[in-house]
């Protein structure tokens, strides 16, 4: 990310090495990516507490699996749209 441009990033919270959050805060602090859009799209963190945590790392939404497809690309054609 630090290398290319991306008009929006969709996080999972439960990644290898780091988790989503923590990668959420790095990108929120970097010059570089701190303006793009983050998603996070979750199934097992589904807690307000989790929820909250995401919001709070930098995340313009937080989506609950199971979630619908076609409403999560008019999310993304929307973030992106607002983006640009």
């Amino acid at each position: 990310m630090l290398k290319k441009d991306y008009s929006l990033v969709i996080l999972d919270v439960q990644m290898p090495v780091m988790d989503g959050f923590e990668l959420a805060d790095i990108l929120s602090g970097a010059q570089k990516t701190k303006e793009t859009p983050i998603i996070f799209l979750s199934a097992v963190n589904t807690d307000k507490k989790f929820i909250t945590r995401g919001y709070a790392s930098g995340a313009i939404d937080y989506i609950v699996k199971p979630f619908d497809p076609d409403i999560l690309l008019l999310k993304i054609k929307t973030f992106i749209r607002l983006y640009n």
